[in-house]
This record gives structure tokens, sequence and C-alpha cells, in this order.
């Protein structure tokens, strides 16, 4: 199914939009939660870098996609070992949080939580 996602994405967003448009960067990000859900965190890394960079190209650095995507790459991160790198992208995506959607919503607040937990 994800391959057929990719390929429609490559096929016809790409020449509708360019490689640089959300919709590519929402394929992105979805083949890495596929990966990350396999335990492929090294192929989950990839797809989250590249849905994080079409994002920060796309929507801006302050948006919630962008946030998730960070999250993301913190997860596979932090279940590769690297708990520095972890955090840091932890803290980045929380930032965002707290401006958009806000510092009362529930996913907010969850990720301030695993950030404190991590410190």
């Amino acid at each position: 199914m994800w391959y057929n996602y990719i390929k429609y994405g490559k096929d016809n967003k790409w020449n509708k939009h360019g490689k640089y448009n959300k919709h590519v960067g929402m394929i992105y990000h979805g083949m890495g939660s596929v990966y990350k859900s396999q335990g492929k965190y090294d192929q989950a890394l990839e797809y989250y870098e590249k849905a994080l960079e079409i994002r920060k190209k796309t929507i801006g650095e302050v948006h919630s996609d962008t946030a998730i995507s960070l999250w993301g790459i913190a997860n596979c991160y932090e279940n590769t070992g690297k708990k520095e790198k972890a955090l840091e992208m932890f803290e980045k995506a929380l930032v965002i949080y707290n401006i958009t959607p806000g510092k009362e919503h529930p996913d907010t607040i969850r990720l301030q939580k695993i950030v404190d937990a991590r410190k």
C-alpha cells in the first residue's frame, strides 16, 4: 500500500507541485511512521528527516506538522540509544507545540512530560 502511495506522490504530487509541497511531506512522514512501527529506525529516520526538510520549506518552522516530524525523529534517536539527540529533538518539538497548538493542548502536555522525564 505505501509503495503505491509513494508512487502516487511521485507521479502526481511531484509533477503537479514539485518536490517540495506539503503533500509530499505528508507522504514521507507516513513512510517514517510505517518504518518506525516495524522497528526499522534508520529507515524511519531517513523519511522523517525528508518530511521535516519539506515541511520547513512549505509550511514553516512553527507549525504543528513540523513539530510532529521532530517528534518522530526524536523517537527514532531514542530507540537507537541516542538519548541526547532524542532530547534535543523532543525539546525543539516542544517549543513549537507551546506556540501551536498551545500549552494547554493534550499533546503539548504529553510532550512536556516526555521532556521532563528525560532530563
